[in-house]
């Protein structure tokens, strides 16, 4: 059953996924990196990081990845992906999403006998293979005039 949009919604954003492409790179930059980074912009441009509560270590870590660099590192984002995308529950996030938060409409699915249904070793392949995968190629850099 999709979700579904509330009657008095006014306003509904489409969403377009973000590509995978490179994301080791991203994961490789260091937090303290990532600091440096915002201090030494510009104040009239200056960006923060995102300080975000990593499930995966337990540790608050510098967001990367997700729409809103939600998310710390791929093994998380991968975990979550598995529940949010597939319904599969894994050690980071064992308990099942509710759809439309009525954990009754559950029993129609069909269920696993115990949760965690991956055992983490299928996420974390999935975030080896996002960690591998190349950054798409750059266009042509022509010079500043």
């Amino acid at each position: 059953m999709p979700e579904v949009v509330p009657a008095e919604a006014n306003v509904v954003a489409g969403r377009k996924s973000t590509s995978s492409l490179g994301l080791g790179m991203v994961e490789a930059v260091t937090d303290e990196r990532f600091r440096m980074l915002a201090a030494s912009q510009s104040e009239a441009i200056r960006g923060s990081v995102n300080r975000v509560f990593d499930p995966a270590s337990g540790k608050k870590r510098i967001g990367r990845f997700g729409h809103k660099a939600q998310v710390a590192t791929l093994a998380t984002f991968s975990a979550e992906a598995y529940l949010m995308e597939l319904g599969i529950t894994t050690p980071t996030f064992p308990h099942e999403n509710c759809p439309q938060g009525d954990c009754s409409l559950l029993q129609r699915c069909g269920q696993v006998a115990n949760d965690p249904e991956d055992n983490g070793t299928g996420a974390d392949a999935f975030a080896t293979f996002m960690r591998l995968l190349a950054p798409p190629p750059r266009g042509e850099i022509t010079p500043q005039v």
